[in-house]
């Protein structure tokens, strides 16, 4: 809605960029329209090692990754790949999966974690919210 008060008024937003990585081909696919439906750039991969390329080649706002991927990929060593290279460190990072309660070490690269089955709703917010702190992160280190 806000949005589209914007549109006509001639005003468009910036797309939120996010790269999502999923390894269940029906989650991605899912998740993909989801963001797609709601204005977002997605960009998809299956495995950490394929998204930390897309990554680096162009900085996503926000990154939600699956904890753990097939294939011994995972999206915690993604999240910390991330973090510390100069160009991503200031994305934003969610996590899915479907522990209950998964380790501190695990998450604590990550600005949020959500449960499997995902709230989309949630999952919308933050990433609306985390996107807009992340550009404003990246903005700071440039001009500062």
């Amino acid at each position: 809605m806000g949005n589209e008060i914007l549109r006509r008024s001639g005003i468009v937003p910036k797309s939120i960029d996010v790269l999502l990585v999923e390894d269940d081909e029906d989650s991605r696919a899912m998740m993909v329209l989801l963001f797609e439906a709601n204005d977002c750039l997605v960009r998809a991969a299956a495995t950490a090692h394929a998204a930390h390329e897309l990554a680096i080649a162009r900085v996503p706002d926000v990154v939600v990754a699956d904890l753990h991927l097939r294939g011994g990929s995972a999206g915690w060593t993604l999240a910390e790949a991330l973090r510390q290279h100069p160009r991503t460190q200031d994305v934003a990072l969610i996590a899915v999966t479907g522990e209950i309660e998964p380790r501190w070490q695990v998450v604590s690269p990550f600005d949020a974690y959500l449960r499997k089955p995902v709230d989309t709703e949630l999952l919308l917010g933050l990433v609306r919210q985390l996107s807009a702190v992340s550009r404003s992160q990246r903005r700071a280190r440039r001009t500062g």
